[in-house]
C-alpha cells in the first residue's frame, strides 16, 4: 500500500517569522503571510524561467495575486530580503 500526503501550506522561516504560501497547489488565488520585515523583492517564476510576476514591497506583511490564467503547472516564489532568499514552490491546477 502507497500512500501520499500531499501539504496544502507551505511554511519557511526566514528572518524569524514563519512565512506562508497557501493555497497549494491553487485553482486561483494564491496568498503569502507572514512576510519578513525587510523584503526587497518577490518574484515568481515558472519551470522553464519565465518571470510570471515581479512584485516590490509593500506596507504590509501579506500580499496575494491571481494564477487563474496560468498554465497548469509548477512555479517557484523567490522572496528576497536583507537576511538572504527564500524559495518556495506551489502548483497551479484546474
Amino acid at each position: 500500500v502507497l500512500v501520499t500526503v500531499e501539504s496544502s501550506v507551505a511554511v519557511v522561516d526566514v528572518d524569524g517569522a514563519s512565512m506562508v504560501l497557501y493555497p497549494n497547489p491553487t485553482r486561483g488565488t494564491i496568498e503569502i503571510k507572514n512576510l519578513p520585515a525587510r523584503w526587497t523583492s518577490l518574484h515568481v517564476m515558472n519551470v522553464a524561467g519565465r518571470e510570471m510576476l515581479a512584485m516590490q514591497p509593500l506596507a504590509t506583511g501579506s500580499l496575494q495575486w491571481d494564477a487563474s490564467d496560468w498554465p497548469v503547472g509548477v512555479y517557484f516564489v523567490q522572496v528576497v530580503g536583507e537576511e538572504g532568499i527564500s524559495t518556495q514552490r506551489f502548483s497551479v491546477v484546474r
